[in-house]
């Protein structure tokens, strides 16, 4: 069976749960065991580029809340995976903790309001995409909250 990554962005080495390391596989994209039996169980992946990730797979899909984290164990990033796909509100935090994006997703593609923020938490842009694509009035603001830009989609 081939090895696969559990995302794009983030190539497995190992599965780990409270108490055990587990090896699995992707097949007709659902996650296995070496025996072929689906895995289930929340687990923290140790990714190639040393960043963490904690995650949910019930019965070989990968459901549930979603944690990214930076090396330091700082959360990088959280939100909800449905059959391994992002869905609903995700964050996206800055080394130091703060939100520096607030995301919405559809069954993985991008939908609804999306807000990003600069290091000092002010809102620098405010988008809004319906079904992956671009729609409604972007807003862009510059550090002092002035409105700069607007644009129609």
């Amino acid at each position: 069976m081939k090895r696969n990554s559990i995302i794009a962005i983030c190539m497995v080495l190992s599965l780990t749960s409270v108490a055990q390391t587990v090896d699995f596989a992707c097949v007709n994209h659902k996650y296995v065991d070496k025996n072929g039996y689906p895995v289930t169980g929340e687990f923290q992946v140790k990714c190639e580029d040393q960043t963490n990730l904690n995650l949910t797979i019930s019965n070989g899909d990968i459901s549930g809340l979603a944690v990214f984290y930076y090396q330091e164990d700082k959360v990088k990033e959280c939100g909800n995976l449905v059959d391994g796909e992002r869905d609903g509100d995700w964050c996206l935090f800055n080394k130091e903790g703060k939100v520096v994006l607030e995301a919405n997703f559809c069954k993985g593609k991008k939908n609804g309001v999306w807000l990003v923020y600069d290091t000092d938490g002010n809102l620098r842009c405010k988008m809004k995409y319906r079904n992956g694509i671009k729609a409604g009035i972007w807003k862009y603001w510059d550090e002092n909250g002035k409105l700069l830009m607007k644009k129609s989609y």
